[in-house]
């Protein structure tokens, strides 16, 4: 997409267009991690439900190429929180926060809202440190966050 921003700045591409374009791509992305989440947490239940939620994170920060997160990524070039991009940024998160809140619920953790919320925002940070520094930094760091969630509740 990058190139797309590049043509954007030099006046190359409308920004309605542009706009039109990282929607599109946000869309399939948010397609296949829903695709790629639902296939790994059909197989599981309880704590694995959290563990494959994880290995999906691994797994992406493990391709080829990875950039980071495209959400994040255009977040940081879409900048009005009332746009149609960060519209559907904000929904691909709200969607992504509950499908890990309730594998926490299932899990029976006593507080799934707040794990929730720690393993998202381990998930952004693995990503944009996997992207800007070392992916199997990013990677081991994650791992011992998330089974850190897994095997202790937090106090009262």
């Amino acid at each position: 997409m990058s190139g797309y921003y590049h043509e954007m700045e030099q006046g190359l591409l409308p920004a309605q267009r542009v706009s039109d374009l990282v929607i599109g791509y946000l869309e399939g992305v948010h397609d296949e991690i829903a695709g790629r989440i639902t296939d790994a947490t059909a197989q599981t239940n309880g704590l694995e439900n959290v563990r494959a939620l994880g290995a999906q994170v691994l797994a992406e920060l493990g391709q080829e190429g990875f950039r980071g997160c495209a959400f994040i990524n255009a977040a940081s070039e879409f900048e009005d929180p009332d746009s149609r991009v960060r519209q559907v940024i904000a929904n691909h998160r709200q969607w992504y926060y509950d499908a890990v809140r309730r594998a926490f619920a299932d899990a029976g953790h006593s507080s799934p809202a707040n794990a929730a919320r720690h393993f998202v925002m381990l998930r952004d940070g693995a990503m944009t440190g996997g992207a800007l520094d070392s992916s199997r930094i990013a990677k081991r760091t994650f791992s011992r966050g998330v089974e850190g969630l897994t095997s202790c509740e937090p106090a009262a």
